[in-house]
């Protein structure tokens, strides 16, 4: 049985969003360590940092699952127990 192929369009937005995800994640780091440095907190920074790890979790979980899909089920099984105990023990705490 032939695998099935990505659209290309698809495989380009997801691109796309992993390339501005990955953008949004370095200037959210380097404005909290700049801020950092000068003792200044800020919790908008904060929630906006609990938001980029998400999205991260969200892309890379994109990527895996299209990875895995095609695998047998100990891969699919290792796939959702990895989500389960990243909703736990990240998403969760951050709602």
């Amino acid at each position: 049985m032939p695998k099935k192929k990505e659209p290309e369009r698809s495989k380009s937005t997801l691109a796309k969003v992993a390339f501005y995800t990955f953008i949004v994640a370095a200037l959210v780091y380097l404005v909290q360590s700049i801020l950092g440095k000068l003792n200044v907190q800020s919790n908008i920074l904060q929630t906006m940092q609990s938001v980029v790890i998400i999205m991260l979790f969200i892309v890379t979980g994109v990527v895996g699952w299209r990875f895995c899909r095609t695998k047998k089920l100990p891969a699919k099984l290792l796939y959702f127990v990895c989500v389960i105990i990243i909703i736990v023990a990240v998403v969760l705490p951050v709602i």
